[in-house]
């Protein structure tokens, strides 16, 4: 049996659906700067550390505020827009409870900083939840640096060569393939053409003990291009 040693996770986007809280709290902020936010603008933000989306936001602003104002105001707009709830990924607590039930450890690694990702963990649907995290205040350089990666597997104990990386943008997959880790894509931010050379899948719950087997003895499935 071929199985991860650890499986490591992106947050926005591919274990919650956080994307729509980030739109709304940089479109807000983005208009008190006298600019309204457009597709692309926020497509150039996606999987973005904070410091980039901050400079940006300021780069579209008619009337840019101090970058600690910009990121302290999207930051709490994110918070503030918890309550109304997450969606989490399909197939997520399922897979969390396999890896429980197999001694497979887990871990977050985000770009997005303790203050808002801590919270967003806190309302993770499954006893147990993740092993542990990775912030984006933790990392001296953001993704597509693997520094992110490679502390977690660091922290887990594991071989990160050993390890699954399930990401969704295209940042995310090149800081998992950096790492030396086994990317997955799964279906989100990065263009199909980008993401259909890493196994790809829909949701989490394409991610049998199967399935993982598969990928970690080097196989590619493509779930996408499948339906």
């Amino acid at each position: 049996m071929t199985l991860p040693e650890a499986i490591l996770f992106d947050m926005d986007g591919t274990i919650v659906d956080t994307e729509p809280l980030w739109e709304g709290a940089e479109g807000q902020v983005l208009a008190e700067m006298g600019t309204q936010m457009t597709p692309q603008m926020r497509q150039k933000m996606l999987g973005s550390t904070l410091p980039r989306m901050v400079a940006i936001l300021r780069s579209f602003a008619r009337n840019p505020l101090d970058e600690a104002v910009v990121a302290d105001r999207v930051e709490q707009g994110v918070i503030d827009r918890l309550d109304a709830g997450l969606p989490w990924k399909v197939g997520l607590v399922e897979l969390l409870a396999w890896c429980h039930e197999h001694s497979i450890p887990t871990a977050v690694v985000t770009a997005t900083r303790r203050r808002v990702a801590s919270r967003v963990l806190e309302h993770v649907p499954a006893k147990p939840g993740f092993t542990n995290a990775i912030y984006g205040d933790d990392v001296s350089e953001g993704k597509p640096s693997p520094e992110g990666y490679l502390k977690a597997a660091e922290l887990l104990g594991v071989d990160i060569r050993r390890c699954m990386i399930v990401e969704d943008s295209p940042v995310g997959l090149e800081a998992a393939s950096a790492s030396g880790g086994v990317a997955v894509a799964i279906k989100g931010a990065a263009p199909e053409e980008f993401a259909a050379d890493f196994p790809y899948i829909r949701e989490l719950s394409d991610l049998s003990e199967s399935v993982i087997e598969s990928i970690m003895e080097g196989q590619r499935p493509n779930f996408v291009r499948a339906y």
